[in-house]
């Protein structure tokens, strides 16, 4: 962007992307729109956010507006772009050659580790996502979200005590992850603990109270568990609550 101002809310966006809480960074991303709507990293990084919070067609709309300023893009971000593209569309093949370019030419760059194991991951290549994501992780252990890309691949591939280790240090290095509770549920809930994933979702419930487009996951995963069990008058409560929440949110 030309723009100074754009570039600061964007800077105080990315603060927020990196750390803890990545949906306060969507009106800062929005505001650097708002004054240089051409700025397609800005609208490269609110597709990341809404990719993030399982908002896939408000993420394909920013990423269809930051390929409009494709040649607007470095190198990096053009190709995260193309990567992410890809990767929207289900082509991990494409993905992987694209992001394995990126890390030819930056390999310590840990953001493009990160991208090419989430390609290697939905690909299922586990041991390939999860020795790339140790890598990134060597390379800058201060991003949390590593991390939770390590045990993604761990719990999916069955290796539930890896998983929890990883879990743990999350916990240790960022105990207010909003992230962590939503985690916990997924890595209760594929080992079939389902009363220790209620248990964990009830807290993640109650630590998203105040922020409505978080709740939307949050009763979803829910009203997941409880069918499950075949508690199904309860979960259709817990489905027509999601419902109020994503339409209040505009999800």
């Amino acid at each position: 962007t030309g723009s100074l101002p754009a570039l600061r809310k964007f800077t105080e966006g990315m603060r927020f992307y990196y750390g803890t809480e990545r949906s306060r960074a969507i009106p800062l991303f929005q505001e650097a729109i708002a004054i240089d709507s051409n700025f397609a990293s800005a609208h490269l990084s609110l597709s990341f956010i809404y990719d993030a919070l399982d908002e896939p067609g408000r993420a394909e709309a920013a990423r269809l507006r930051a390929m409009a300023h494709l040649d607007r893009l470095p190198f990096q971000d053009r190709q995260v772009l193309l990567g992410t593209d890809a990767f929207a569309r289900g082509d991990y093949a494409r993905a992987i050659r694209v992001y394995t370019e990126y890390v030819g030419r930056y390999p310590y760059h840990a953001p493009a580790l990160n991208n090419l194991a989430l390609a290697h991951r939905d690909a299922r290549n586990l041991a390939q996502a999860e020795s790339l994501w140790a890598r990134s992780i060597e390379v800058d252990s201060s991003i949390i979200q590593l991390y939770f890309g390590l045990q993604s691949a761990q719990l999916l591939a069955g290796k539930f005590a890896d998983s929890r280790r990883t879990l743990d240090v999350i916990g240790r290095r960022s105990p207010d992850n909003g992230l962590l509770l939503t985690v916990e549920v997924q890595d209760a809930a594929a080992q079939q603990d389902w009363e220790g994933a209620e248990r964990r979702a009830e807290a993640n419930i109650a630590s998203k109270q105040g922020d409505t487009l978080q709740l939307v996951d949050a009763f979803e995963q829910m009203a997941g568990i409880v069918m499950t069990q075949g508690r199904l008058e309860e979960a259709e409560r817990h489905w027509r609550t999601q419902q109020v929440l994503a339409a209040a949110s505009g999800s």
